[in-house]
């Protein structure tokens, strides 16, 4: 049983649970939650590459405002996203401008492209195989990637589920950098780091579970009632629930002579 007031908080929860998404900007947790900044900027990091003249790929483009922020050349501009929503969302961004949009689940399909044909390919917390990757850069090209790793929010996770495991054991900057150079890219840059993440309510733990639901697989109000409410007491003596991210930032080549 539980009590009236934490009846009314569950209830409060449920509403966040329902939330529709709004973005990937997060803009519903505006003023309830903290992340600590990355030590690069992942823009600046592909503008450090990127010339006028280059052949550019965008994978899991996500609603395309990062892509269309790079102000590249329309016409030497590719990308591909299979989110419905998100691809919904690029066939009336990205398309209009004549940026080529394709339909694909980059972790399982061969990319729609020819081989050789990129200078540079990027992939922001998006899938990627190393393999096609290889094809379709061309000699002398450059993949650029910040990733999630496999520690991402992991005691968080367990706390709201006892069972949780990561869905992608084993994904770090070291294994990362193994796997490209056995496939013979030379690795130009890597970096790896743990930001802090703290939620200053429960609420917006809830709707940032339910959004990320990778990482919280299974979850909903109802079934982590009681972590929640034991969540919302750490609140009221901590002042909020801490958590740790896990991101890396790789940036291989292609060799010019294979």
């Amino acid at each position: 049983m539980y009590s009236a007031d934490e009846e009314q908080l569950i209830d409060m929860w449920r509403f966040e649970e329902a939330f529709p998404f709004g973005g990937w900007d997060m803009m519903h947790l505006d003023g309830r939650w903290q992340s600590e900044q990355l030590p690069w900027d992942y823009r600046e990091e592909v503008l450090g590459y990127l010339t006028a003249n280059d052949m550019l790929l965008d994978m899991d483009t996500g609603d395309g405002d990062f892509l269309l922020s790079l102000r590249h050349p329309y016409e030497l501009t590719c990308a591909t996203e299979s989110c419905e929503p998100d691809y919904e969302r690029c066939i009336e961004q990205l398309v209009p401008l004549g940026i080529r949009l394709a339909y694909c689940d980059v972790d399982r399909e061969e990319l729609p492209f020819g081989s050789n044909m990129f200078d540079i390919v990027l992939s922001r917390h998006g899938g990627y195989s190393r393999d096609e990757l290889f094809r379709v850069l061309k000699p002398g090209g450059v993949f650029i990637t910040e990733q999630i790793g496999q520690r991402d929010n992991r005691a968080l996770s367990k706390r709201l589920l006892p069972e949780y495991e990561p869905p992608f054991p084993g994904h770090c900057l070291k294994n990362a950098v193994e796997a490209f150079r056995s496939g013979g890219f030379n690795v130009l840059f890597g970096k790896e780091y743990f930001p802090k993440l703290k939620f200053w309510d429960v609420g917006a733990l809830v709707y940032f579970a339910r959004t990320v639901s990778w990482e919280f697989p299974g979850f909903s109000v109802d079934r982590c009632r009681r972590e929640l409410l034991a969540l919302n007491e750490e609140i009221n003596e901590m002042g909020c629930i801490d958590s740790l991210l896990h991101r890396f930032l790789l940036i291989a080549q292609k060799p010019e002579r294979l």
